[in-house]
């Protein structure tokens, strides 16, 4: 019986585009002219069947934030994820091929469009971000709910969510169908950031009243708290010793009055 190249092997000796053009076709490439994580995946067809190949890229590259080493580690932290969790709204992980610069992340592919779209288009009426803007209420409840479901999911799994974002969606407005893609980033609890700079992230709570040395590592998932009078403005920290949800979900009835 014939392997399948990409289904039945583990392990190549060369390089990834170099194999995937050899033994499918390559009909889409993602590389730093759509995004800038280092990363490079293809869309690949073998025997009518598509699939979503991700790899680090080349090691040679210098101009990614993130080098090659670590770029490799977030692959197989996503590895480590997908193989934890099975919610529905994840893409099917076939297989994890090894190659001289790092694993190949085989997915299945995905029909739909990404929700994120550039600064410039976000009040397009024709872009995708609007288009999901305009769904019906009942149709973006339900895509929300599973983003709240595959996170409760991955948070009781011991996951913590980093890098959420909507370039993670998409969405697949002829079947109403919502995938959340490129988790690489997410975190087991409990986990310490090393960045002396969140003050800088508008995601991230003010902590500019903090010491240098409280800024630079502190829990992931910490209660920060903050005095309010005038005696004691500076802030003190409470390190969780596990994940916790820091507010009850939203209700659906709320959700339908947003």
């Amino acid at each position: 019986m014939n392997r399948h190249p990409l289904l039945d092997v583990e392990h190549i000796e060369q390089t990834p585009d170099v194999y995937l053009n050899a033994v499918g076709h390559v009909f889409a490439v993602f590389d730093e002219r759509s995004q800038d994580s280092g990363n490079i995946s293809y869309g690949v067809e073998i025997a009518q069947e598509r699939y979503f190949v991700k790899t680090a890229g080349p090691p040679s590259d210098p101009n990614p934030f993130l080098n090659h080493a670590e770029r490799v580690s977030l692959l197989r932290n996503a590895v480590q994820l997908r193989r934890s969790c099975n919610h529905c709204t994840l893409p099917p992980l076939h297989q994890v091929i090894e190659s001289p610069t790092g694993p190949l992340l085989v997915y299945q592919w995905l029909d739909g469009e990404l929700i994120r779209v550039e600064a410039a288009m976000r009040n397009d009426p024709g872009s995708t971000f609007q288009r999901f803007r305009r769904l019906p209420s009942h149709e973006i409840i339900r895509a929300l709910d599973l983003v709240y479901e595959l996170h409760h999911q991955l948070a009781q799994l011991g996951w913590i969510a980093v890098d959420f974002y909507d370039g993670c969606l998409i969405y697949d407005f002829d079947r109403q169908k919502l995938h959340i893609v490129d988790l690489d980033h997410y975190c087991k609890a409990p986990f310490l950031t090393y960045s002396a700079n969140l003050k800088d992230w508008d995601s991230y709570p003010d902590l500019s009243g903090l010491r240098e040395s409280e800024r630079a590592s502190f829990p992931i998932g910490t209660l920060i708290v903050r005095s309010n009078t005038a005696a004691n403005r500076s802030p003190s920290y409470i390190p969780l010793t596990q994940w916790t949800m820091p507010c009850p979900l939203p209700t659906r009835a709320t959700l339908a009055r947003l």
